[in-house]
């Protein structure tokens, strides 16, 4: 009966689910430790931020998640930085420089080349400047 050359499953070297079960069910359950953890100052978590400059780097020094970090700052009125990581060179973006060769008729993806940062970084100082950015070509407005 069954396929030819198959083992009788009573000779398997592996143990069956039922053996594993009773292994794993033997060990002690895990248990949850619970911590009390002091909720920082508004001047605490705005030092910390300030310091660290990260919601999960505020969240470690608390030995909190991200979530509780990023809400005990945000009803602690700091301003969050953000998202991403702007590089080096976003930091450095001489906007007035972009602004002037965007106007005479650079794109958007040709500036980010020639500083070093995306596109999108050129297109959202542009847009934090004032300037008003030309439809894109193809685009039917």
């Amino acid at each position: 009966m069954g396929c030819p050359g198959a083992k009788d499953p009573a000779t398997y070297d592996t143990p069956t689910t039922l053996q594993a079960v009773k292994v794993f069910s033997s060990a002690p359950p895990h248990s949850r430790q619970e911590t009390a953890v002091t909720r920082p100052t508004k001047t605490e978590l705005a030092k910390a931020y300030k310091r660290v400059g990260s919601v999960p780097a505020v969240a470690d020094e608390f030995g909190v998640a991200f979530e509780t970090a990023r809400r005990w700052l945000q009803d602690a009125d700091v301003q969050l930085n953000r998202k991403g990581r702007p590089s080096d060179s976003a930091n450095r973006l001489p906007i007035s420089v972009v602004k002037r060769r965007y106007v005479k008729g650079e794109s958007i993806a040709q500036l980010g080349r020639a500083f070093g940062v995306s596109p999108a970084t050129v297109r959202s100082r542009l847009i934090e400047a004032g300037v008003e950015l030309r439809p894109r070509p193809g685009w039917k407005y």
